[in-house]
């Protein structure tokens, strides 16, 4: 059941949007080195650290709460293939676990360095933070109805839907295709624009970037995407 005694709401609701949206952005950045569904299961339902690595009985319970985890909150990648190996250079065990996903093998080490690593010191935080709202189920209240949610990814799904209600959103590819009116309400408004002087340091370089970008070659801008993508922190679409 849910905590019917905590509310969260304006100020506080917002701060917790924010951080389940940080929280999946940084489950993201690892996505290329690891199956982030098996890191999220890892995060959420044990309390491993780098020194439970060399206890082969927690180990053994962390994997069960994890598999059980894994079969409700992500079936499409169960059931996963868990090896516990010995890690010579720490002295520990480590976990590696196989994952498929549309037909796309992963290996996810959950390790020392793992445990050691800044991405799990980040992670970390914001577990730690979710644990303010206690287990799950969630309900979220708003004037149409009210909506039980089964973890933080479906409730900030549902918060955000419910603010969108009634909202139409408009994309465009450039100032060129705004009326004056949009045009004032997003960039040209002396109380809320922002100017920023760009130094260019080595013109070579950056003709080479815009060419890239903006020239009529599809494929070294798809590569570019590709090879960056990685790394992106803030994004305007």
């Amino acid at each position: 059941m849910y905590d019917t005694k905590t509310v969260w709401s304006g100020d506080k609701l917002k701060e917790l949007v924010k951080y389940i949206i940080g929280y999946q952005k940084a489950l993201t950045y690892l996505s290329e080195k690891k199956d982030k569904k098996v890191v999220d299961a890892f995060l959420r339902a044990s309390d491993l650290s780098e020194n439970d690595l060399s206890d082969k009985k927690k180990l053994e319970t962390a994997r069960r709460s994890v598999s059980l985890y894994i079969k409700d909150a992500y079936p499409e990648i169960n059931p996963l293939i868990y090896t516990l190996e010995e890690d010579k250079e720490h002295r520990t065990y480590k976990y590696s676990v196989t994952s498929r996903s549309k037909g796309i093998k992963k290996d996810t080490y959950i390790d020392y360095s793992f445990f050691k690593s800044p991405e799990y010191a980040e992670l970390k935080k914001y577990i730690e933070y979710f644990k303010k709202l206690g287990n799950p189920p969630y309900k979220i209240s708003s004037p149409d109805k009210d909506v039980l949610v089964k973890n933080t990814d479906d409730l900030l799904e549902s918060v955000l839907a419910t603010g969108k209600s009634g909202l139409t959103i408009q994309r465009y590819k450039g100032l060129g295709e705004m009326d004056p009116r949009q045009l004032w309400d997003t960039t040209m408004d002396p109380g809320s624009r922002t100017l920023v002087k760009v130094n260019i340091e080595d013109t070579v370089l950056a003709n080479e970037i815009f060419t890239k970008l903006m020239g009529d070659q599809v494929e070294p801008r798809r590569e570019f995407i590709q090879e960056n993508a990685i790394r992106v922190r803030n994004l305007d679409v």
